[in-house]
């Protein structure tokens, strides 16, 4: 029995592991500013001192971010068929606009 609870304990710390490793990498990763006007994901979550990177496609976009602490720059001007990488050095929740299609808005949580 004391055998059975150990290994469900092992178990249940790999899969708490692999859960947030999948959360963490997937999140660290890539916002795509999309042709359909859309950021996607829409939400991203990463760590503090992880980078971002924001590809646009062939359609032109840009990134304003919302006043706030530890907000990273802007990413200015007509970007097409380019990325750009940001880091998150502070921990909170950062929603950004892209200003050529207003109605486009996505957000990145550094926890």
């Amino acid at each position: 029995m004391r055998r059975r609870q150990c290994l469900r304990g092992r178990w249940l710390r790999f899969y708490i592991a692999v859960y947030h490793s999948s959360q963490y990498s997937a999140g660290r990763g890539q916002v795509n500013a999309t042709a359909s006007l859309a950021f996607d994901p829409p939400t991203l979550t990463t760590q503090v001192g992880h980078a971002v990177t924001f590809a646009f496609g062939s359609v032109g976009h840009n990134v304003f971010f919302d006043p706030a602490t530890g907000a990273p720059g802007n990413i200015t001007g007509v970007n097409a068929n380019t990325s750009v990488t940001r880091t998150f050095d502070t921990a909170g929740t950062f929603t950004y606009t892209c200003h050529i299609h207003p109605y486009m808005q996505g957000k990145v949580v550094v926890e």
